[in-house]
């Protein structure tokens, strides 16, 4: 065999590898996407959830956003207390606004999160309040999204 057709089986070799190269890099990048999209999803959850958990494991919590809801007369101490639980779960609606604007979700999800944070932002008056106080607090846009 002539080294010309050496050459020539060896440029269709080297073709076909670097096609089956692209096919591979292709799906490992979906499925790369598809691992970040899941990771977001479950962030974001994870994010929500550690709000509600500390609801109930912080000594006392529960109690003062019941008095605090219902307007019932509560100390200084207990109000401080009370604002700074809403800034922490400000701080966790803004980083979930920041997931869902990532792009990494899909649609369904992005919506799913940003009815709950929604419901929760309009069903508590008290987080509007807290979150009039600070108005460089958070991401450009946050407010406007949530409904404030």
């Amino acid at each position: 065999m002539k080294l010309d057709r050496w050459a020539l089986i060896a440029e269709i070799a080297s073709a076909t590898v670097v096609v089956i190269s692209v096919f591979v890099l292709i799906i490992e990048v979906r499925n790369n996407t598809d691992a970040l999209r899941i990771e977001s999803v479950q962030q974001a959850s994870n994010l929500w959830s550690e709000v509600n958990r500390s609801i109930v494991e912080i000594d006392g919590l529960a109690d003062i956003l019941n008095r605090k809801f219902a307007s019932e007369p509560i100390t200084p101490e207990e109000d401080l207390r009370a604002r700074s639980f809403y800034t922490y779960a400000l701080s966790i609606m803004n980083n979930n606004y920041n997931i869902i604007r990532s792009g990494y979700l899909s649609e369904e999800d992005a919506e799913a999160i940003s009815y709950t944070l929604r419901f929760a932002f309009s069903s508590v008056p008290l987080i509007r309040d807290q979150l009039s106080t600070c108005e460089e607090c958070y991401t450009e846009g946050f407010k406007e999204w949530i409904g404030y």
